[in-house]
């Protein structure tokens, strides 16, 4: 399990950190298939992973992502991390937010990720997180105070 975990971490860091999709690739399996749930965003295949890591999502990154982990649960075949991603919108980010306009706002989401894995290599991706609530953060809308 510590493998899948390494694995996990290798492949998020190169990515959302460094913004390396070969990197991010290199433990995965060809078949792998990678789904940002709410907007559809990603690809089946690694020659369309490898395409939408490079030509859609590194380029929208925010310039920073700040993750703190809430928690991980970790079986011989699957990972689920659930994570905070701390970020300003500093740019168009059509896989997280298609056609919202940039607003320079900072956005607080809870992001739910689940990663499968066969013989080692990273098999699927499933990134999810509340759109309403996105969507709602980028609108400079904040929720009512409770009772």
């Amino acid at each position: 399990m510590r493998a899948l975990e390494r694995a996990w971490d290798e492949h998020t860091d190169a990515l959302l950190d460094r913004g390396d999709p070969a990197a991010a690739l290199d433990r995965a399996g060809r078949e792998i298939e990678v789904r940002y749930l709410p907007t559809g965003a990603g690809g089946r295949g690694l020659d369309e992973v490898r395409a939408f890591y490079t030509e859609q999502l590194v380029p929208a990154l925010p310039a920073t992502v700040g993750r703190r982990s809430v928690s991980r649960t970790v079986d011989q075949f699957r990972l689920v991390q659930e994570s905070t991603w701390r970020f300003r919108h500093d740019r168009p980010m059509p896989w997280l937010a298609p056609g919202a306009p940039v607003g320079g706002v900072d956005v607080e989401l809870l992001v739910v990720e689940i990663a499968g894995f066969r013989q080692g290599r990273l098999v699927s991706r499933r990134v999810l997180w509340d759109q309403a609530s996105l969507r709602s953060q980028l609108a400079g809308l904040r929720p009512a105070a409770g009772p």
